[in-house]
């Protein structure tokens, strides 16, 4: 007798966003490569996995029309709080 056994979710592919780091309540102004309005984190994650150059994006965490900003650094530095996620390539 063979028993197989498939737990829900175990064998799911990550998503984009799952290879990103988030940082809660900063702004990285500048070093913008392109703005995609009304994109979730997910597709926003995915964008930034098609452009060589990407290396985060930021997200507004509270108007989901502003979508995200790509950004060709990943640093945390040059911004501040603000209402924006940052996120970073793991």
């Amino acid at each position: 007798i063979v028993l197989i056994i498939v737990f829900s979710g175990m064998l799911s592919p990550k998503t984009p966003l799952s290879y990103y780091k988030m940082t809660e309540s900063f702004d990285h102004s500048g070093d913008d490569i392109k703005n995609f309005p009304g994109k979730t984190p997910d597709e926003c994650a995915a964008e930034c996995n098609k452009d060589q150059n990407c290396r985060a994006f930021n997200f507004h965490r509270f108007d989901p029309n502003a979508g995200c900003w790509l950004k060709n650094k990943n640093a945390l530095s040059g911004g501040g709080p603000a209402p924006w996620n940052f996120y970073t390539k793991k």
